[in-house]
């Protein structure tokens, strides 16, 4: 029988992560790259983590998975692999909104321009995505 708090200090498994995800983490915020840094060597538990970043042990294993899901996102995928084929600022918008999920009045503050500016680029990025995913 496994006890409480064999479950509590379980640690993560050493994961092989795929090139282009290994990438795209460099585009995360400092404090979730270091997040994924930390769980994904496999060498700490869930609760040694939790005290270096200080979160609940619960709460790390939710943003790990959360973090994972925005990795493999393909809107994310296309703005890290060929997010060069857009306006430079399209791009950070993009990564900011559906990578790093800043709120739109977040993203308009960090770059100076307007909400109403911040909701095109999203359109025209979304479209763009579109076609490339045709082709």
């Amino acid at each position: 029988m496994v006890m409480l708090d064999e479950l509590e200090t379980r640690g993560f498994e050493r994961i092989c992560i795929a090139p282009g995800v290994e990438r795209r983490i460099l585009f995360l915020d400092l404090a979730d790259q270091k997040l994924l840094q930390l769980t994904l060597r496999g060498t700490l538990t869930k609760r040694d983590v939790g005290m270096l970043m200080g979160i609940a042990p619960g709460t790390v294993s939710r943003r790990i998975r959360r973090l994972m899901v925005r990795l493999h996102d393909p809107m994310v995928a296309a703005l890290v692999d060929s997010g060069e084929l857009l306006p430079e600022l399209h791009r950070e918008v993009g990564l900011a909104f559906f990578l790093r999920r800043w709120t739109i009045q977040r993203i308009a503050r960090e770059y100076e321009i307007s909400r109403h500016e911040v909701g095109l680029m999203l359109q025209y990025i979304r479209g763009w995505n579109g076609a490339m995913r045709k082709s």
